[in-house]
């Protein structure tokens, strides 16, 4: 489902999207196969999360607590039709 031209990012899901920009410019690649797109540069969760470490998406330091609002701020972004997630790698909904 495409996000709604009138959704905005702010907050940790802004953190997160920025990100995901950055570490996709890095690391991003065409993946292969029936679950990805053909016209989209893939990025996996683990350069994904380490952008996110280094946007300090967590304001807590512990690694629990970096994963868990890794965790929420994907799903969040891929609840709202920005991002989509298959097989540890995931990919811009809409440019």
């Amino acid at each position: 489902m495409p996000p709604k031209a009138a959704q905005r990012l702010k907050g940790q899901a802004l953190i997160a999207m920025q990100a995901f920009v950055d570490a996709l410019a890095l690391y991003g690649a065409v993946k292969h196969g029936d679950d990805f797109p053909r016209n989209r540069q893939c990025l996996s969760l683990e350069h994904w999360r380490e952008a996110c470490d280094s946007h300090h998406l967590s304001s807590g330091d512990g690694e629990s607590s970096k994963r868990a609002a890794f965790h929420k701020a994907w799903n969040g972004l891929q609840e709202r039709g920005f991002i989509r997630v298959i097989n540890g790698f995931a990919w811009r909904c809409e440019e």
